[in-house]
């Protein structure tokens, strides 16, 4: 392990660790080994001993280590610590069915997954604790299901899809369409129009994957749930019931799973394809209407094409080359205003692939007449500067 851990010089081999000697020094350069790559090892090796043997065994490893892990279930959490919270049993029999988890040994943790911050009189504390627990449940659950189902597949695309599997937007979704949102504990007042516009998208607009901004609550809640099955089961039965209740997510993303690429954001398909050629702007529509992109430029409303209006108050979000406007779409959210532009260039760039290349050979050209102008004006101030400096002195 004291080789330095780059391509060509470090290669795994049967773990044997090997005392260094003068003859294994000569020729590598012995530099401090970076903290961070210390810690990428050390993530590297527990992950190992996770696959091959489990969390029990991980654990133990890791107090080893000195690391903060509870070594089993029952250091984790105790029930009787916590002060008796009825639960409705409609709420606990629609959570045991959706999470596989039948007999929940502290119910009061379901009622703690459901209660909104804004609930201050109720008994029972807010979900903040278990939806930070339940995050950690849902990421681990997604990468090792990733880890086990694509072997062969790059970080890169890893990385990609867990993203899709544990984001607001799809988190979200799924709490409305098995209707957990019904079950919330609240006392703002706000929510109740917010939950059913968001509800209304979903079923009317058949909005995709990036295409909605929902209220962050609804992904907590859910999250909330995995940390309320993981604290009262344990390890095992937390990840089941991530499996449980995501799994027509699951059908969903195996059957797409050779077009990795339909996951990703549009946004950063466009960056994965042009880099630094294309600009993004989002400006209120009203001060749109008034600027040079608008004198010939229609927006995308939802399901048409519309000019902007002067004293309109939703967002104009645009794609531009070389500060010219490509497409731009409108909408009541930032968010999906921008999310929908990237959309609909992607769109564009599947049907015509060649744009692409034209606008590289453009901006090509355009930085070598730039750099060409750049030479020919440097080159007018040396010469300026030699006859200044041969020209003779006149008395």
């Amino acid at each position: 392990l004291h080789i330095p851990l780059s391509r060509g010089k470090f290669v795994p081999g049967n773990m044997e660790l090997l005392p260094a000697t003068d003859d294994t020094k000569n020729g590598y350069d012995l530099a401090p080994m970076g903290l961070k790559v210390a810690a990428d090892v050390v993530e590297s090796l527990l992950g190992l001993i996770y696959l091959q043997f489990g969390y029990q065994k991980c654990a133990e490893i890791s107090l080893e280590l000195g690391l903060s892990l509870p070594v089993s279930d029952e250091d984790a959490y105790h029930a009787e610590d916590h002060p008796e919270v009825t639960t409705d049993a409609t709420l606990l029999e629609r959570v045991a069915e959706l999470t596989g988890r039948d007999n929940f040994n502290d119910p009061s943790l379901v009622a703690e997954a459901f209660t909104h911050p804004s609930a201050i009189f109720e008994e029972t504390q807010s979900y903040e604790r278990l939806e930070w627990m339940g995050d950690a449940v849902l990421c681990l659950a997604s990468r090792q299901w990733i880890f086990d189902a694509w072997p062969e597949m790059s970080v890169g695309d890893s990385n990609a899809l867990a993203s899709v599997f544990v984001s607001n937007e799809i988190l979200a979704f799924q709490c409305v369409k098995i209707g957990l949102h019904h079950f919330i504990n609240h006392r703002d007042q706000s929510l109740p129009s917010t939950l059913e516009n968001y509800e209304w998208l979903i079923e009317n607009r058949q909005v995709a994957l990036w295409g909605s901004d929902p209220k962050k609550i609804l992904p907590d809640v859910l999250e909330a749930v995995f940390g309320a099955v993981h604290m009262d089961g344990g390890f095992q039965a937390g990840q089941e019931s991530v499996f449980t209740l995501m799994g027509p997510l699951i059908e969903g993303i195996k059957r797409l799973k050779d077009n990795i690429h339909h996951f990703k954001h549009p946004y950063t398909v466009l960056q994965e394809s042009c880099g630094q050629l294309l600009g993004y702007n989002i400006v209120r529509e009203d001060i749109f209407s008034r600027s040079q992109d608008c004198t010939s430029s229609q927006v995308w409303d939802h399901s048409r094409w519309r000019l902007p209006q002067a004293d309109g108050t939703d967002f104009v979000a645009t794609v531009q080359f070389r500060g010219k406007c490509v497409v731009s779409v409108i909408d009541p959210s930032k968010k999906i205003a921008h999310t929908r532009v990237c959309s609909l260039a992607t769109g564009a760039l599947e049907k015509y692939p060649k744009l692409v290349s034209r606008w590289t050979e453009v901006h090509r050209v355009i930085l070598q007449h730039g750099s060409k102008k750049k030479m020919e004006e440097e080159q007018n101030e040396e010469n300026k500067r030699r006859e200044l400096h041969h020209r003779p002195l006149v008395k």
